[in-house]
């Protein structure tokens, strides 16, 4: 006769530990590169507007402090693009059920007038200023993680995404809003965060 031992199941609760830990970091980069992305234009304008240190170093007639301004600025840009480049890389594997959809208001707009703008009138070359200017952007940075605030991202209003609100989630997408109110039901893409969903318009078409 043959006897079947019946092994009790345990949760490994230190290898749920250290999964929950390994996604909790891996939001956090991808919201933190998105933060990095959403100041683009910011990065844009200042290398425009102080040109100048530019040719300095071209010239090789810059101080150690413009080569390092300079160089943070390149860098943000470089991780900026990277970025935008993956987000335009991501492909469906969810589905995302609406009823109701709502226009966007214009927190993009309030964004862009109220921590963008301000930075423009900086003195790149005033330390001071810059310290108190990184420290506003550090508190900015908390509160667009903490908040989940993927949608304030101008960089993705240039690339033709739209944020929209539904019953309880907020879609990007470049998908326009006649066809979003013609076809409501469902839609296919990607979900970065729980309430915060990615419908791209090649994935999505009838």
């Amino acid at each position: 006769m043959t006897h079947i031992i019946q092994v009790p199941f345990k949760k490994d609760w230190a290898l749920m530990d250290r999964s929950k830990e390994v996604i909790g970091m891996t939001r956090f980069i991808v919201k933190s590169l998105m933060f990095i992305s959403s100041y683009l234009p910011l990065y844009m304008l200042l290398i425009i507007l102080d040109w100048s240190l530019v040719l300095d170093i071209y010239y090789q007639r810059a101080s150690t402090s413009t080569f390092f301004i300079v160089g943070l600025l390149a860098v943000l840009i470089a991780i900026s693009v990277i970025t935008l480049i993956l987000f335009i890389k991501i492909e469906t594997g969810n589905y995302c059920q609406y009823k109701i959809i709502n226009r966007p208001d214009d927190k993009v707009i309030s964004y862009i007038f109220t921590y963008i703008v301000p930075i423009l009138s900086l003195d790149i070359t005033n330390i001071n200023k810059i310290i108190v200017n990184l420290a506003l952007v550090a508190l900015v940075w908390g509160l667009y993680i903490k908040l989940d605030l993927f949608y304030l991202n101008p960089a993705l209003v240039f690339m033709g995404y739209v944020t929209y609100t539904t019953d309880d989630k907020t879609i990007i997408t470049d998908i326009p809003y006649s066809q979003l109110k013609r076809e409501t039901g469902s839609l296919s893409g990607c979900f970065i965060t729980n309430d915060i969903f990615i419908a791209k318009k090649k994935y999505n078409t009838a």
